[in-house]
């Protein structure tokens, strides 16, 4: 048995690779071609989805054109001794909404809870949107 030379590979193997590799790269071409139509394309609103499990009231926010963010804080009650007596849990919420006019509205909420804060969120985007409709129908 002995070592195998480079000369003993046969030109159908060499045939084989060359092909495939002609192949792959042919389909390479193809994916960056698509991609690259893909995304010439606008769509007109880009989805945000945040799990499949979101509350109701954040849901209806961001259906609604709101854009939503949450944030979780906590604040330590001390003694005059250092030691830890209360800890109070925060949750901000904030949405915020350009207008066709190019206005930013920007409304938040805090709560001892997630969905308090987003129920909270959504009354006051409601008010928020009454408030705009009635500025608009009040300006000439």
């Amino acid at each position: 048995m002995g070592a195998m030379s480079s000369s003993s590979i046969d030109t159908e193997t060499i045939t084989e690779i060359s092909t495939e590799t002609s192949t792959a790269t042919d389909a390479a071409d193809s994916r960056r071609s698509r991609f690259g139509r893909r995304a010439a394309r606008q769509r007109r609103q880009p989805l945000r989805q945040h799990g499949h499990a979101q509350p109701f009231d954040r849901r209806e926010l961001e259906n609604s054109g709101w854009r939503t963010t949450l944030e979780y804080r906590e604040n330590h009650g001390r003694g005059r001794d250092g030691r830890l007596e209360c800890l109070e849990v925060v949750w901000h919420a904030e949405a915020e909404r350009v207008g066709r006019d190019g206005t930013v509205r920007v409304v938040s909420a805090v709560a001892s809870s997630q969905a308090r804060a987003w129920s909270r969120l959504r009354a006051a985007a409601d008010l928020a949107d009454v408030k705009a409709q009635r500025h608009a129908s009040a300006s000439p």
